[in-house]
């Protein structure tokens, strides 16, 4: 998707200079400017997009001193919670940084969130490949657009793992042979962890969607696996603890806060992530050197029947269906996605622009370098596979955590865990599919 994007920029930034610079819409009717308005806007992120965000919103209000912009942001951890809070009384702000698995709960018919082509007046959505659009769209309705495409790969502390004279793993039989050397120093290759992120089992389902070329839950809402395919990824998950490859969840327990902020982290004894390619700037800005963070090969198998790897949209942009100012909403969410000065201010910190016009006002810039550059290339290299909506459900992660916990614990064995949970989640993936969850 991301190679589809690059190679198609040139020809879209050429015939956005053809007409006009404002967004067209024919069909646009209904709304109208209000005049002096506040409006507000919330994301959630690491500090480097906290202040890039503000800067860009401060920059959209030079430009419309008659639109003032309220911001509300704050840590990925509870933030969920709060939003999902503030959708049901009403509360929400104008302009939402939306997750994927979102859309599903938030908007299942489509009309939780504006419908965005009937503010095509004030948005370019040219700017967007259409394969790129369809991601934000519920039931035929425009309710969000991407602001990049992104997938969780591997990024690696350079330093820890010379240091313990280990090499960057290329195939999971690698990942065991670089704990061996880590461990020998009281580190470890990769955290795994079972918070809101679910790493541990996220890497599990990587790991046999690689082997048998099931997908744990496919785009439609359908469990994938069977009891036994389950069962395997979860004893997959409890040989990469045994090994030393990740700490266990008492060890992880242990710690307070986010992880990128941890001693554990910042000194290197955990010396690997595995990250969304549109997040890793704060782990990244976290260390000491941030020169020594590199994006590693995505871990391969023999014989694999297919990538396992996962990508979906990194973040969405949406505008509350409910906003008293949809015209200004709809001018600031297309100044995030498309103004080339705002391009250059928000940078990579929410991933590769999937926008035309953001990512040729990157070329040439060293901000399509490094780890979040390379991320997105060895990503879409490898052919992966998307997310299904219905895979980041925060029912759907209480019962991957249950399992990881169990199996972490030694309370339940990898086959009980996997048989406890896969009725719940066929039960959870109805009920949302019924529009109840």
């Amino acid at each position: 998707m991301i190679k589809k994007v690059l190679a198609s920029v040139t020809a879209l930034a050429a015939a956005i200079t053809l007409v006009s610079c404002g967004p067209q819409n024919s069909e646009f009717s209904g709304v109208k400017n209000s005049g002096e308005c506040t409006i507000t806007l919330s994301w959630w992120g690491g500090d480097e997009r906290h202040e890039a965000t503000k800067a860009a919103a401060e920059l959209f209000e030079s430009r419309h001193p008659e639109i003032n912009v309220e911001t509300e942001y704050g840590s990925w951890s509870g933030w969920k919670n709060k939003i999902f809070s503030q959708f049901e009384s009403g509360e929400c702000a104008d302009v939402m940084q939306v997750n994927y698995d979102w859309l599903v709960s938030l908007s299942y018919d489509g009309s939780g969130f504006y419908d965005l082509e009937k503010l095509g007046k004030y948005i370019d959505l040219e700017n967007f490949d259409k394969s790129i659009l369809e991601f934000g769209r519920r039931n035929g309705v425009l309710n969000a657009v991407p602001a990049s495409v992104t997938g969780r790969t591997l990024f690696y502390n350079k330093n820890a793992f010379e240091s313990a004279g280990a090499e960057l793993p290329e195939t999971w039989d690698d990942l065991f042979t670089a704990a061996e050397k880590l461990n020998r120093q009281g580190a470890y290759p990769l955290e795994a962890d079972n918070g809101s992120g679910f790493t541990a089992f996220y890497l599990a389902v990587v790991y046999e969607q690689q082997k048998t070329g099931h997908q744990f839950i496919t785009e439609d809402g359908n469990i994938g696996f069977d009891v036994s395919e389950l069962s395997d990824a979860l004893s997959f998950y409890k040989s990469l603890q045994d090994a030393g490859v990740v700490r266990s969840v008492e060890m992880m327990n242990g710690g307070n806060g986010n992880f990128y902020e941890s001693d554990s982290w910042k000194n290197g004894k955990t010396a690997g992530i595995a990250e969304w390619g549109s997040s890793v700037s704060k782990y990244r800005s976290a260390l000491n050197n941030s020169d020594s963070l590199v994006c590693g090969p995505l871990l391969e198998m023999d014989g694999a029947e297919g990538t396992g790897w996962m990508y979906k949209p990194s973040v969405l942009f949406a505008v509350n269906s409910k906003t008293e100012h949809p015209a200004e909403s709809a001018m600031l969410l297309d100044f995030l996605l498309n103004d080339p000065d705002c391009a250059r201010i928000l940078g990579t910190t929410r991933g590769i622009p999937a926008s035309a016009s953001a990512l040729e006002a990157l070329q040439g810039t060293d901000m399509l370098s490094g780890p979040a550059w390379d991320s997105a290339n060895i990503l879409f290299d490898s052919k992966p596979v998307l997310i299904s909506p219905y895979f980041e459900n925060s029912e759907m992660q209480k019962y991957y955590r249950q399992a990881i916990e169990s199996v972490s614990l030694g309370i339940l064995s990898p086959e009980e865990a996997a048989r406890g949970i896969y009725a719940n989640i066929i039960y959870t993936l109805r009920e949302i599919k019924e529009g109840l969850a």
